[in-house]
């Protein structure tokens, strides 16, 4: 099975979950326009509803700690800010968030300042981020946790890093 087959089994409509093509820009089935108004997390994983938040931070509650959302820049919202008039995607998911309560971490702003200084996050030929990418996103997670251990339950954490170290 080639990999374009295999992707598209996976790509749903955030707006009708009706499946998707690799190269849709448009949903054929409500209509609604994917690539000038979606990340490329969305084209996968329909975006959760509010049930599903709630439902995943009880779940984290029930074992000490807190749901993280992480909102990981698309290689065009990384760059094409950089020109001028792009929307802010997440936007509206991160205020639906903030009004649940739960926690997220949006890296676009950290993957903006780097690429106006001219560091290349994404391999050229994809979408993915390279090794500079990944290093950003693991600097960031792990600096957030860090200054917020308590807040998901992780007040050991020093002392079982040092423990699995020895």
């Amino acid at each position: 099975m080639n990999a374009q087959i295999l992707c598209s089994q996976y790509l749903r409509c955030p707006s009708c979950h009706s499946q998707l093509t690799i190269n849709n820009e448009k949903c054929t089935v409500c209509g609604e326009m994917l690539r000038r108004t979606l990340g490329i997390l969305d084209l996968r994983w329909p975006r959760p509803s509010r049930r599903d938040l709630e439902e995943e931070e009880l779940i984290a509650e029930s074992h000490g700690t807190r749901v993280l959302v992480i909102f990981l820049p698309s290689k065009d919202e990384a760059y094409l800010p950089l020109l001028g008039g792009v929307p802010d995607m997440s936007r509206p998911m991160r205020e639906e968030l903030r009004k649940l309560g739960i926690y997220y971490l949006h890296l676009g702003p950290a993957f903006r300042d780097r690429a106006a200084k001219g560091e290349k996050l994404f391999f050229e030929t994809d979408e993915h981020p390279n090794v500079r990418g990944y290093a950003l996103i693991a600097d960031l997670v792990l600096s957030h946790l860090k200054e917020h251990a308590k807040r998901y339950g992780l007040t050991d954490w020093q002392s079982n890093l040092s423990r699995a170290r020895s």
